[in-house]
């Protein structure tokens, strides 16, 4: 029996293999998310079209990806200031990550406002371009800011690899994400055993 581990990296074959209403995951900047949680949340929503029309796909395109969403570590005279060494996280709280996205953002023509850019539709957690009293912003983290949706990383590099088994001349063929430990793909073979 295959020892329990949490897989860390996903290619996007794996990602796109997760697209139905019933088990959807979508990959954006670099990490793979399940929003089946979210569909369930909200089954029936017209807001979950865009979703579910991208569940397997990456939609890094809805984001800003000009540099500002990821962090890069601080160097020189900022970085010494940050943080001291005797300071510690608390213990029931995770540190704060780095990874922030935004929402691609444009200027309206009509109003001159500053609106989410979404040309596949408004989403969930996305406000209506108008003011309206039927929106409301009560639901909490946005799902593409929740980290409770995060499963992994997405592997942009992977690698095929034959696998022999010398006892009954089976012979498998597996993709493998380039960023994985030999232990890790040892976990992925467990099923082919």
């Amino acid at each position: 029996m295959a020892p329990a581990y949490k897989q860390r990296y996903y290619t996007p074959l794996e990602v796109e293999q997760h697209s139905s209403s019933k088990d959807i995951w979508v990959s954006f900047l670099g990490k793979v998310y399940n929003l089946t949680p979210l569909v369930n949340k909200y089954p029936g929503n017209i807001l979950l079209k865009p979703i579910l029309n991208a569940g397997g796909k990456d939609i890094s395109h809805w984001f800003n990806t000009n540099g500002t969403n990821v962090s890069m570590p601080r160097k020189g005279p900022i970085a010494s200031t940050t943080k001291k060494s005797n300071e510690s996280t608390p213990r029931n709280k995770k540190p704060k990550s780095d990874f922030d996205p935004q929402i691609r953002t444009h200027i309206d023509p009509e109003t001159g406002c500053e609106v989410p850019y979404t040309p596949q539709g408004r989403f969930i957690h996305i406000p209506p371009p108008y003011p309206s009293t039927s929106w409301g912003n009560d639901f909490g983290t946005p799902w593409w800011k929740d980290e409770s949706y995060c499963i992994g990383h997405l592997s942009i590099k992977t690698r095929q690899i034959r696998i022999i088994n010398t006892l009954t001349s089976q012979e498998h063929t597996i993709e493998v994400c380039s960023d994985e430990t030999l232990e890790e793909i040892l976990n992925r073979f467990y099923k082919y055993n």
